[in-house]
């Protein structure tokens, strides 16, 4: 049976395992019907509305108006949220984390030491309901 998730029923999820709601945090009623893996840019060409978007923070580059610009497609595309992958010693823009929190756009860090293929798993099974 297929269980409609919220934002807020994630973060009560996955935090015990370090992934942090950082910004958006009025999206927390969003639903989260599917999760993507994205590894490169042409997932910008999928449909992506209740989609967690899952996201190694390094697909960005340095430049903080492509990850806006990132952020401002997901949004519009209806994504219920996006979990970014960092590396040691990386951290997310202040510009990043204030635009999701204008557009009301859940954004989570997701800790080095967590892979997002279990991020992954743990929604996917509680989206799936056993």
């Amino acid at each position: 049976m297929i269980v409609k998730l919220t934002v807020k029923d994630m973060v009560q999820l996955l935090e015990p395992k370090g992934v942090q709601l950082i910004s958006g945090k009025t999206g927390l009623s969003n639903r989260i019907s599917f999760v993507h893996l994205m590894f490169n840019k042409e997932s910008l060409n999928i449909s992506t509305k209740e989609y967690l978007i899952l996201i190694p923070f390094n697909l960005f580059g340095n430049n903080v108006e492509i990850q806006k610009g990132f952020i401002r497609h997901f949004y519009e595309s209806g994504s219920a949220g996006i979990g970014m992958k960092l590396q040691l010693g990386e951290v997310l823009s202040k510009e990043i984390i204030q635009l999701a929190d204008s557009l009301n756009f859940p954004l989570f860090e997701i800790p080095f030491e967590l892979a997002l293929s279990d991020v992954m798993n743990e929604v996917n099974i509680s989206i799936f309901d056993k």
